[in-house]
């Protein structure tokens, strides 16, 4: 007899769940000898405020060596090739946090290397999006090799020729100018270029020297005659 207590309504509050995205990038070009940067973001695209530690790994491909890692509310270990980044900041849904990772390059990791790297932390309700790949080209040095001939017999009094070849045999390319010196036994007086090929030839006695800004890839020939 009474309709006005036939229905009941329940609002339910439900608990959203956090969920982890990581975006990896190598910062510049990557040459063997010198220090470079990895650059790690992990982003907030769930709909719950973490509520436990966030750890990242990073296994450094062969030919890269950890050497130190900053980042604002992060700590670092390496065990090995494995690199460990931890912080215990709260990230809310919407925010990001970064944190860069400094590595020595070897010759190994010449012409380059993929760099991988997860994130997780609890109560992570998707899994697809906590690892991403870095594919990060790794330029070699230079290695100039020269050979030094002459042309066909000397005689008193008369002239002679050298041709100096020079040749890039290392695994990347020159950068800055290129350099050639040669001293000459007193009984020789320089009188000519005859194939410059782009190099500024200087004569101060016993000294003669060449140099380009020329940019040599490997396998590239020079040749001064």
């Amino acid at each position: 007899g009474n309709p006005f207590n036939d229905t009941d309504s329940d609002p339910t509050p439900v608990n959203g769940t956090p969920d982890l995205a990581i975006d990896k990038s190598h910062i510049g070009t990557f040459t063997v000898g010198i220090a470079s940067n990895y650059r790690i973001e992990v982003r907030h695209v769930g709909t719950a405020a973490t509520s436990g530690a966030i750890t990242v790994r990073d296994t450094l491909p062969t030919g890269l060596s950890f050497l130190s890692g900053s980042g604002a509310g992060w700590n670092f270990s390496a065990t090995g090739a494995i690199v460990t980044a931890t912080s215990t900041s709260v990230l809310a849904p919407g925010a990001n946090t970064f944190f860069l990772i400094n590595v020595s390059v070897g010759r190994a990791a010449v012409p380059g290397v993929t760099n991988a790297a997860t994130v997780n932390t609890p109560g992570d309700g998707n899994p697809g999006n906590d690892r991403d790949t870095d594919p990060t080209p790794v330029n070699g040095l230079p290695d100039l090799a020269i050979g030094k001939s002459h042309t066909g017999t000397f005689a008193v009094d008369g002239e002679g020729a050298y041709t100096l070849l020079l040749q890039n045999v290392g695994e990347g390319p020159t950068f800055g100018a290129v350099g050639v010196v040669d001293t000459l036994p007193a009984s020789l007086t320089y009188l000519r270029t005859t194939q410059a090929n782009g190099w500024t030839v200087t004569w101060s006695p016993p000294v003669l020297s060449a140099t380009t800004a020329r940019i040599l890839a490997p396998g590239d020939r020079a040749t001064i005659a």
